[in-house]
């Protein structure tokens, strides 16, 4: 996480080809292999969350993943009159120590002895159903894209985020009974 303004170029360019550029090269090179097949293929490029909504301290991060999606939703126009079908899987948190150690220093310093079950709390609070998804929950959308039951879906974007790009930024508060923007009166 960074503001663009304290970002140098070098790493800009560095963000835009790892969440990009790696994309447009591996369709290059997939595409040939997958026209020697005999029909049924298909891309699914990882975007995320971040491509759909506001990201603050992640806007070329976002900005690269956002082109990562409409590339995908190009290539499924240009590839389907072959039968191939381009789609996407856009998740949001999971419960990972990378995505942990992705959080500014202050916000690991400041988080650094928070027990587990308190990180699930917040995941509560902030996934509609709950829990984050896990890797299976992802792999599975990867196995439903490839399917015969996905034969007519290209172009798409399949978020797999436990309902968190349903309502961005709406948080459930405990003991609160609702689901709001704001921290409830009466909270920290």
């Amino acid at each position: 996480m960074q503001p663009l303004m304290d970002k140098s170029p070098e790493s800009c360019v560095d963000d835009i080809q790892r969440n990009f550029g790696y994309v447009i090269e591996s369709t290059r090179h997939a595409v040939p292999l997958l026209r020697r097949s005999r029909g049924g293929a298909c891309i699914i490029n990882f975007t995320t969350i971040e491509a759909h909504r506001a990201a603050g301290g992640f806007a070329v991060y976002a900005g690269a993943k956002a082109a990562t999606t409409n590339f995908s939703k190009a290539m499924a126009l240009e590839l389907g009159p072959e039968g191939m079908r381009v789609n996407v899987i856009a998740p949001d948190t999971t419960d990972s120590p990378g995505n942990r150690k992705a959080l500014p220093a202050d916000v690991l310093e400041m988080n650094a002895d928070v027990p587990p079950e308190w990180w699930m709390k917040a995941f509560e609070m902030y996934i509609p159903l709950g829990v984050p998804p896990s890797t299976d929950d992802l792999a599975n959308a990867v196995l439903f894209l490839t399917s015969d039951l996905a034969r007519s879906i290209t172009g798409q974007v399949l978020h797999v985020d436990g309902g968190t790009g349903a309502a961005p930024g709406m948080m459930s508060w405990p003991d609160d009974g609702g689901i709001t923007l704001s921290v409830p009166a009466g909270k920290p």
